[in-house]
Order: structure tokens, then C-alpha cells, then sequence
């Protein structure tokens, strides 16, 4: 027996004639109870998660962008030194944005391409899978560790869906021209308006196997930017679509699928209304995007798991943290695409980000995570310690005609990577160092790779990079779980050694204070002076209190003796 499709978007199974195929209105209101009800609605990860990447002007039109697939002979897979000429060339993007957009795009595919056994395959391969063989392939090419001389060699080679590609673009293309400033929201309204104006073109974009003509397998790739809807329960794209290949039909024309898909595209708002009184909570529309907003001064974990299972498989799973200060923040679980918006103050430990981490007008925080992307925008003052797939992908604070960054930043060009810098905001990247009972275990549900750590391929300059001296730990508040098997004791993400060294020199010093300590008491009580013992630990507890308020983490303390406040988390 044939499992089910595993990933958010897929082939169409032949199993599905029994879905609603009615033209007119969509056939989405009313109808008899065994009837499946399907729209479809715009996933919001395309247009909210993966940052402005292009250039304000790029000069880009959806006709440019088309004219890719006769540049590259239509091809299903494009490779990056390939997407890299094709452009710079043939579009007049610069080095940097072809190298973000192809690598926010990597994280978001797992570099899922048709034509191969994980995409056609019975058992469609997981997106964790996915994300998993192509890490593996990386670290292979550079020896079995990340090595940043071997790694431009190493990333050109990589491939991801052109179809796939190209819809990415035409989403960017509509964020830079609707998005007025880095941290605004897009409204779903307005989404939902562009992807119908230009259904055609998404269309024809994944139209590869024959011009304006598609296979069943070439709108799959149309699972990047809609998500199917049945009686208000999200699913994998593609299986309402399969009956319109008929009498054995190989091909359809791009303007077939156009009209049927556009009567029945929802904005959110209409679907939940659309939702059957019988789905479960569990399941309605929204149930896999989570949101915590608004926490002042205060201490935050979110609850285990955050998603269920079942949101592993929607590409538009996705969590934001938003409008926060003073406040430290704990996801110690296996999340989707994550969006943190608008922190002033903040700390948050993040359990693996399956896909995009997306940092954007954040002030004065320190942020911890393992992702398969980051892309940083609008923010200053904030310390990133991360393990990343992908390297880091800063978006300029002033992005237009042209110039980028601020005084003193450049374009990195050489490591194969990476984009221009956010310049004099101080933000600055540093290794992945902590860990919580259970991480090891969402790493592998998450397909992230630990031993593939590039956050600090590409940065701009050395003052992007945390200096060793300043390097700390980021430990989670959390007791070990005894339902575990695999228990998490140390930080799975191998440490450079400068780092290493200055963490290993800072425990040395603090054995060498505890047996110090521990001589002293011995003596002291051995010639009957318990009173001075006393007097030692009071003595070294105030300065540890010391410590705390010039650091500003004495708050911190006070809050996790008491229970957990409240949860201002929204679905």
C-alpha cells in the first residue's frame, strides 16, 4: 500500500475525481454533504518570510522573468552557477541578489526537482529528507566538513526546481512593488488580487515539458504559491486538480487550468467561513500558523509540541513572534518557516526552523537558532548565534537604484553567496551554542544539518562577525524530559575553535573558583569557623547578584522561579 504524499506539494493522485469540478462560482458554496468542497487560497510564506531580495528598481517584468525558460532551453532543474549567469545577463540582477534569491529558494524547496526519484517516486520523499540528501551532498563536496575555500566549488552545483524558481520571482516581483517598508504586512487581500491577475503567467512560469501546455507534474510546482483547500481543511496541492487530464490526456493548454483555479482562489477570511461545521479544531483553516505578539517585561515558553505532525507537510506552515520588548522567549520545538518582527529588547531560543528564519525590525535583541536560511532586514544592535544551511542573507536598509548598505559594507562575491549588508546597524553573526533535552530530535524531524554551519559564509565584513571574546552560551530553562530516549546534553553544532578555546579557558576559570571556594570552606570549618563559611557564600552570592544587575539578567532569574506568564499566542 502506497503511502501518502509526505511533502505540500506533489504529484496528483488519480484518486481524487470525487472532488467538486464545477465551474461557474467555484462550486464552493452549498452542495450536497458528500461532496468535497475545494478552493484554494495564496500561501503567505512566498510574499511575508523571504525578505525584499530585489533591488528597488530591479526593472523586472513578469514578460523578463518568463523569458527565462527560453533562455535555459525550458529545463525542469536549474543549477546556481547556471541561474547565476542567466541573471545577471538576462535579467541585470547583480551577483549578490542572484545568490539570495537562488538560496532563500533552496531552504524553501529542499532543492526538490521533477524527474528524479524523490519527486516522482511512490513514496514521495519528505521535505526533511530532501533538506537531509542535499546537506549530506554539500558536506561531501567540501570533505565532510564545511571548509568556505571549497564551498563556492561545492554550491554552484547545487539545483533547484526553474519551474518552482521562477514562481518565487514572480512573488518577489509583487513584494517589491507593494511593500513600502521592510516590517509592513502584506495584506492576504491584496496577495490573493496579484496571484489572480497573474494566474496566467504562474502558469505558464511552470509550464517546462511543452510550450502552453502542462502535464499533471508541472502544476505541482504551482504547490509553491497555492494551497488547496477541502471543506475548510488545508492539504497538499494538487490532487483536486487531477481530473482535468482526461481520456488519458498527457497535457492540458495553460489557459484550462488558468480558468478553472481563478473562480475559485479565497482570500483567508472567505475560507474559514467556508469551513464545515464537522472539521475538527484541530484542523481548520489556520491551525498550522501560530503567532505570539504583544508580551512586555516577562518570560515566555511555548508549549510542546507547537505544531502537530500533520503541519510538517504544508509548505505554508508558519510561526511569528511579533511586537515584543523586554521580553525572553523559548520555542524549544520543531517549527515551521518562523517570522520575528518587530523585538525590541527581546531574547529568543528558537527550537529548528524547518525552512525560513526571517529577522526583520528588530532593535537590541539577541537571537538564537538552527534554520536552513536567514534573512536579516531592518534591524540593529542584534547578535545572531546560528547554525544555518544556507548563508546568511542580509537585505539592505536602503535598497534603491542601485545602492545598497552603508558606508564601508560591500558585496561579498567571492564565497558564491550572499548579499549586501544591512551596513552600520551592528548586526552580527556568531556559531550555534546551545541545546535543550529534545534537540536532536527535532533537528531530524526539522532535515537540518548540524555539521553544515554557514553563518559566516559570505558576511560583508569582519565587524559582522562576533569576536570570540564576546562569545556566550544560550542555554534553554528547561529539565530533562524522562519520556526521551535520545537525550540532548551538549550543543550538537560543532564550535570553530577560536570559540571552543574561549569557552573552554571561561570553564577552566570556574573550576578553578569552585575548588578555591571549596579549599576555603574545608579550612575554615576544619579550625571551627562555620561563621566565616557563611560569610564566604553570602559573600560570593551577592557579587553573583551583582553580576546579574550588570548584565541586566537579574529580571530574568526572578521570572523563572515563577510560573510561566500567560500566553498571548493567537492561531
Amino acid at each position: 500500500m502506497s503511502r501518502r504524499p509526505s511533502s505540500s506539494f506533489g504529484r496528483s493522485s488519480s484518486g481524487s475525481s470525487h472532488l467538486t469540478n464545477t465551474s461557474g462560482n467555484g462550486g464552493d458554496h452549498g452542495g450536497s454533504s458528500g461532496v468535497a468542497q475545494v478552493v484554494y487560497c495564496v500561501n503567505p510564506v512566498l510574499f511575508e518570510n523571504c525578505g525584499a531580495l530585489l533591488s528597488v528598481p530591479s526593472g523586472l517584468t513578469t514578460a523578463t522573468i518568463l523569458r527565462v525558460l527560453q533562455a535555459t532551453g525550458v529545463k525542469s532543474s536549474i543549477s546556481l552557477a547556471k541561474w547565476k549567469e542567466t541573471a545577471m545577463t538576462l535579467l541585470g540582477m547583480r551577483e549578490s541578489t542572484a545568490y539570495a534569491i537562488f538560496d532563500v529558494f533552496f531552504a524553501v524547496s529542499g532543492g526538490c526537482i521533477q524527474n528524479t526519484p524523490s519527486f516522482s517516486g511512490v513514496e514521495r520523499t519528505s521535505m526533511a529528507q530532501l533538506r537531509q540528501e542535499s546537506n549530506r551532498a554539500l558536506l561531501q563536496r567540501m570533505g565532510g566538513t564545511v571548509d568556505q575555500s571549497r564551498w563556492p566549488a561545492a554550491s554552484t552545483a547545487r539545483k533547484v526546481s526553474l519551474p518552482g524558481l521562477l514562481v518565487f520571482l514572480l512573488c518577489q516581483l509583487f513584494v517589491e512593488r507593494k511593500r513600502t517598508s521592510v516590517s509592513s504586512k502584506i495584506a492576504s487581500e491584496a496577495m490573493v488580487d496579484y496571484v489572480r491577475q497573474h494566474l496566467h503567467d504562474f502558469i505558464s512560469a511552470v509550464a517546462v515539458t511543452r510550450a502552453s501546455r502542462l502535464t499533471m507534474a508541472d502544476a505541482a510546482e504551482l504547490g509553491y504559491v497555492l494551497r488547496e483547500v477541502v471543506n475548510g481543511v488545508e492539504q497538499p496541492f494538487g490532487p483536486s486538480i487531477s481530473f482535468l487530464w482526461q481520456f488519458n490526456e498527457k497535457t492540458i493548454d495553460v489557459a484550462v487550468l488558468s480558468q478553472y483555479l481563478r473562480v475559485r482562489i479565497r482570500t483567508n477570511g472567505e475560507i474559514k467561513k467556508l469551513g464545515s461545521s464537522a472539521t475538527a479544531a484541530a484542523n481548520a483553516f489556520g491551525f498550522n500558523n501560530v503567532t505570539i505578539h504583544d508580551l512586555a517585561s516577562t518570560v515566555h515558553i511555548t508549549p510542546h509540541p507547537l505544531l502537530p505532525d500533520m503541519a510538517s507537510r504544508l509548505l505554508s506552515s508558519n510561526f511569528t513572534i511579533s511586537n515584543c520588548s523586554q521580553t525572553h522567549i523559548y520555542a524549544p520545538s520543531a517549527l515551521p518557516h518562523t517570522d520575528l518582527s518587530s523585538l525590541t529588547n527581546c531574547t529568543v531560543l528558537l527550537g529548528p526552523v524547518g525552512g525560513i528564519l526571517s529577522v526583520q525590525n528588530c532593535h537590541h535583541c539577541c537571537i538564537s537558532a538552527i534554520c536552513g536560511a536567514i534573512i536579516v532586514s531592518n534591524c540593529s544592535n542584534v547578535t545572531l548565534y546560528v547554525c544555518v544551511n544556507t548563508p546568511p542573507v542580509l537585505v539592505p536598509s536602503e535598497n534603491v537604484n542601485g545602492v545598497s548598505g552603508a558606508p564601508g559594507t560591500k558585496n561579498t562575491k567571492a564565497n558564491g553567496t550572499a548579499p549586501s549588508s544591512t551596513g552600520a546597524g551592528g548586526v552580527r553573526f556568531a556559531p550555534y551554542n546551545s541545546f535543550y533535552p529534545a534537540l536532536e530530535q527535532h533537528i531530524s524531524i526539522s532535515g537540518i544539518s548540524p555539521l553544515l554551519n554557514l553563518w559566516n559564509v559570505g558576511l560583508p565584513s569582519h565587524a559582522s562577525i562576533l569576536p570570540p571574546s564576546e562569545f556566550q552560551s544560550m542555554p534553554f530553562p528547561l529539565a530533562q524530559s524522562a519520556s526521551l530516549n535520545n537525550v540532548t546534553r551538549t550543543n550538537p553544532c560543532p564550535l570553530p575553535s577560536p570559540y571552543r578555546e574561549v569557552l573552554n579557558r571561561r570553564l577552566h576559570r570556574l573550576r578553578e573558583v569552585n575548588e578555591a571556594i571549596a579549599d576555603a570552606t574545608g579550612k575554615l570549618r576544619e579550625v571551627g569557623r562555620n561563621d566565616l563559611v557563611d560569610e564566604l557564600h553570602q559573600r560570593v552570592t551577592f557579587m553573583f547578584r551583582d553580576w546579574l544587575k550588570e548584565t541586566g539578567q537579574e529580571h530574568v532569574l526572578a521570572d523563572l522561579t515563577h510560573a510561566t506568564a500567560p500566553s498571548k499566542t493567537a492561531v
